[in-house]
């Protein structure tokens, strides 16, 4: 899936260390890539959302992480909202979804 990001969104999502400091920075090319892998798992909308944003769980070769992105559609394009390294339960969804395949990060 094909993700747009502002340059405001852009910048929320490359300094999440300040906010959460046990988070990782992440750089838009990471989340895009995260968006469109072709296994990632799409929750259409996601369940935890108010405003019907999609949640995508996907890997990024380039960071070696599993991410999850939050996405607004907006005139048929998708649009970043914001984006994590993915752990808990939806980092086991997805590796369950890999059939166990191992996952680095």
């Amino acid at each position: 899936m094909e993700v747009r990001w502002t340059r405001a969104r852009a910048e929320h999502i490359a300094t999440r260390s300040s906010r959460y400091p046990d988070s990782i920075d992440i750089d838009v090319e990471w989340a895009n890539e995260a968006a469109a892998d072709p296994s990632a798992v799409i929750s259409d909308p996601d369940p935890r959302s108010v405003t019907g944003a999609i949640r995508i769980v996907g890997y990024s070769p380039a960071a070696g992480l599993v991410i999850t992105v939050i996405a607004a559609r907006i005139d048929s394009e998708l649009w970043g909202v914001t984006a994590w390294k993915t752990t808990g339960a939806e980092r086991r969804t997805y590796q369950e979804a890999h059939d166990g395949d191992a996952i680095r990060d």
